[in-house]
């Protein structure tokens, strides 16, 4: 037993395992591994690409195709509509669609004007004019619930 807490383990269940005992143990290890990020994968010549949320900067409709651009500046074209794309990735709270045929990560806008949206990659996306101000509130309120996220977490430490 003691060489099982010199490992970091935080329980230790002995023989005959009670279920109750083993369900608690495993729910308190759920608190503390960090929530692994969702992937998102798509066809891209002929490969199945998987990219993590986080590593999606943006999607964007064009011409009947949709690009997908990374944190490392790669712009995929997969074969599906925007659409199908989008609607993955809208349910996620990182995610807001600036334009019709625009979703950008929030964790990787770097300015947001009345016009348009630089991105992390690079790019700078048109954004929806007329609601530019509304836009750019839920981007800074979204940055700011992060702000607050990390500030609790750390008092927890």
């Amino acid at each position: 037993m003691k060489n099982a807490f010199s490992c970091h383990a935080f329980d230790y269940v002995e023989k005959p395992v009670d279920l109750e005992q083993i369900t608690n143990c495993l729910l308190d290890a759920l608190k503390i591994i960090p929530n692994k990020d969702q992937f998102f994968s798509f066809l891209y010549n002929n490969l199945e690409i998987r990219l993590m949320y986080s590593e999606i900067v943006c999607l964007y409709a064009d011409n009947h195709s949709t690009r997908i651009y990374d944190v490392d500046g790669n712009e995929y074209r997969p074969r599906m509509y925007y659409g199908v794309l989008a609607e993955q990735l809208i349910e996620d709270e990182r995610f807001l669609q600036v334009s019709r045929g625009v979703l950008c990560n929030m964790d990787h806008i770097l300015e947001m004007s009345k016009r348009d949206c630089k991105l992390s990659c690079g790019i700078t996306v048109p954004i929806t004019m007329r609601n530019a101000t509304k836009l750019k509130q839920q981007w800074r309120d979204y940055e700011f619930a992060k702000i607050r996220r990390s500030s609790e977490e750390r008092g927890r430490k």
